[in-house]
């Protein structure tokens, strides 16, 4: 019912699991597996529950699981071009991790691993501080494209292709720079990027409590897929 995180584990320097929404069908099931994990030592454990099963989503609760996010995903099924901002460029592997990476921490601040005051070592820090690095060296991404305006970078989007499905690992816009359209022009040069590479389609995950993130979404066309709750479990 639930399964060891190697690499949160290691990252984190503690032991984490997942427990599996999928093999969880009651109270007794739930407690079983919390009581098992703390026999093993775990010191936290994720749920992703999906917001329809009310079911499961109170067991949860009741046994202590903290709602740390609501898992939104938003989709397209058909990706049109638009001519993007000329102040758009690709953020080439070696330029300085240095120079976006406060847009990586701002884009995190709806994240769990932010809300989730349990968190008291600069996971969140750390967490998005590997997350740009990895995109930057596009080895969890394979674009990186930056805003810029008098050489300062106002905003940032990292993408990759999936398939034939085009996705958003990190966005965000500074924010002394918000309410000037940046994250639609940056969201334009993401869909011309997607068809340069012939992906027909796009998606994006961001937190149900972003609602700026959410509006700029469906403004673009999109729509929500996919709703899950997240619980963390602290032992």
């Amino acid at each position: 019912m639930f399964k060891h995180l190697d690499w949160d584990s290691q990252f984190f320097n503690y032991k984490v699991a997942l427990l599996d929404a999928k093999k969880i069908h009651s109270a007794i099931e739930m407690e079983s597996c919390l009581n098992e994990l703390k026999k093993m030592h775990y010191k936290l454990a994720y749920s992703f529950i999906p917001s329809q099963n009310k079911e499961l989503n109170e067991i949860a609760k009741q046994h202590g699981g903290s709602l740390v996010d609501t898992k939104t995903t938003f989709a397209i099924s058909s990706v049109k071009g638009e001519e993007a901002s000329k102040n758009i460029v690709s953020f080439l592997p070696d330029q300085p991790v240095k120079d976006v990476l406060d847009l990586a921490i701002e884009s995190g601040i709806y994240s769990r691993f932010s809300k989730d005051k349990n968190f008291k070592n600069k996971e969140f820090e750390r967490l998005y501080t590997e997350w740009i690095t990895k995109s930057v060296n596009r080895q969890i991404a394979d674009e990186v494209l930056v805003y810029k305006e008098n050489n300062k970078i106002l905003g940032l989007v990292t993408l990759k292709a999936e398939g034939i499905n085009g996705q958003i690992g990190l966005i965000a816009v500074s924010p002394a720079s918000r309410g000037k359209g940046i994250g639609m022009e940056l969201m334009k040069a993401s869909h011309n990027w997607y068809l340069s590479k012939k992906l027909p389609t796009a998606s994006v995950v961001t937190q149900g409590e972003n609602t700026l993130a959410c509006k700029l979404y469906e403004k673009c066309g999109y729509h929500i897929s996919d709703t899950k709750n997240i619980y963390h479990f602290w032992f």
